[in-house]
């Protein structure tokens, strides 16, 4: 009688009807193995792959084969953000905003981008690891030259020991005094409040 419940058993023919019936607790144990398995929706892996075109220090645009755009965030690092300055040892400000873009792509350069998605993030945009298949992926480049940080509450902290080794070295950012990009968009938001 327990085997019931893991193998289906043959169907049972009711005389009044004709018809094919299984016993109800069949049933309710189908139901359960479908409900407790994964969809395939929630699954499937989002790749996008083709020339990119960078946004920001931590975003890209990649266009796909069929000629799609898809906004990529990267996943677990935050650069600083394209209005944002640094100040360096001196005290003179720089827009490491905007070089943190450019850092990017020249070391993109002409390769073709692979993305691999994660996540969603909670403007619903795409959340992603990519790399140019020349080397370790653009999210960890950035944090070890110093162009962005890891954002350890998304998913950085496998990045942190990288973030840890440029600051030592000076790298990018590194060079003098910053705000946290997650720090400066809250500043601006808020007025400096």
């Amino acid at each position: 009688m327990f085997t019931h419940f893991w193998a289906p058993s043959p169907p049972m023919v009711t005389r009044s009807h004709n018809r094919q019936a299984q016993p109800p607790f069949c049933a309710a144990a189908l139901s359960l193995l479908l409900l407790s398995q994964p969809s395939a929706a929630a699954t499937r892996v989002i790749d996008y792959q083709g020339p990119a075109r960078v946004v920001d220090g931590d975003t890209l645009v990649v266009t796909d084969g069929s000629g799609g755009a898809h906004r990529v965030r990267l996943y677990g690092v935050d650069a600083p953000e394209t209005k944002q300055s640094c100040t360096l040892q001196d005290g003179t400000s720089w827009p490491c905003g905007i070089r943190a873009g450019e850092a990017l792509r020249e070391h993109i350069g002409s390769h073709s981008v692979h993305c691999t998605v994660v996540d969603t993030d909670r403007y619903g945009r795409d959340v992603g690891l990519c790399d140019t298949g020349t080397e370790r992926p653009l999210n960890s480049w950035l944090v070890e030259n110093g162009w962005a940080l890891a954002y350890k509450q998304y998913g950085g902290a496998q990045f942190a020991d990288k973030e840890a080794k440029a600051k030592r070295a000076g790298a990018g950012v590194w060079s003098g005094t910053l705000t946290q990009p997650w720090e400066w968009r809250k500043e601006q938001r808020t007025g400096g409040l």
